[in-house]
């Protein structure tokens, strides 16, 4: 079967090599998490300690905490596992040429089998931080409902604008060196241009509305609308979900586009 809209073809080319893709998944799964404790401690550590800085400067020092039902702690948490999986699944996707390198070399895998194995890496830390959001529920004793079980949607959607974003920005870094020089200064901007550490009603309307034009905002307010139902506002999602489709597409065809160039030069 073939596809004249080449970013079916990839997805295509991906299922009927299914093999070689899942093991490459399985490489880096190893890699990642076979045989050393301190990777488990991270994915438990970092969210635990990203939490206590983001609560302490926009919570304390910036006063940006309500007075609201949420605690403030939980909130940020919230937001900071999203946040994690988007900007690991792109940074990931980046390096995921260099990475692979030398498997390249040898065996001709689909357009996008290498940038996309290289994220599935990241589910598990998103899992570590779910279950830290599932003890501070209990902690504060906020109590379970049904909308826990729906966090996987807000954190596909942000899974899948990595992949886009990544395809998009990992194709220039590897095609144009110098060009990834840039990207930790744009995942920077793009962290403190999100409603991370705070939440989007905390802050002015005008900044509100400027928060609108960030997809990464809608998928944050979504994640903790799920978790604290009535007392968070979900966001209008299919403006979200149109953005992240014309970013992957944007993705899908300059990775397209560029691919050739990046395997002669590796």
């Amino acid at each position: 079967m073939a596809f004249s809209f080449f970013p079916l073809q990839d997805l295509w080319d991906l299922y009927r090599q299914r093999e070689p893709f899942q093991a490459l998944i399985e490489r880096d799964l190893r890699v990642r998490w076979r045989g050393t404790i301190g990777a488990v401690f991270w994915a438990f550590s970092r969210p635990v300690f990203m939490t206590a800085v983001l609560s302490l400067v926009f919570g304390e020092y910036l006063k940006l905490q309500e007075d609201r039902e949420i605690p403030y702690a939980l909130l940020v948490l919230a937001g900071w596992i999203p946040w994690q999986l988007f900007q690991s699944t792109v940074t990931e996707i980046a390096s995921s040429y260099e990475f692979s390198r030398s498997v390249l070399k040898r065996v001709s895998l689909p357009s996008l089998a290498v940038p996309i194995s290289a994220t599935i890496v990241n589910w598990p830390d998103a899992l570590a931080g779910c279950i830290l959001l599932l003890g501070g529920l209990a902690w504060y004793q906020k109590g379970l409902s049904l909308g826990i079980f729906l966090t996987f949607f807000p954190l596909l959607a942000a899974w899948l604008l990595g992949i886009g974003v990544g395809l998009f920005l990992g194709s220039l870094s590897q095609r144009f060196k110098d060009f990834r020089f840039l990207l930790p200064f744009l995942m920077q901007a793009l962290f403190y241009l999100s409603p991370v550490g705070y939440s989007s009603h905390s802050v002015s309307r005008a900044y509100q509305d400027f928060l609108e034009f960030n997809p990464l905002s809608g998928i944050l307010s979504w994640m903790r609308s799920v978790i604290f139902l009535e007392l968070e506002k979900p966001p209008s999602l299919l403006p979200v979900l149109l953005f992240i489709l014309g970013i992957y597409l944007m993705g899908a065809w300059l990775h397209h586009r560029l691919r050739p160039g990046i395997l002669d030069e590796l």
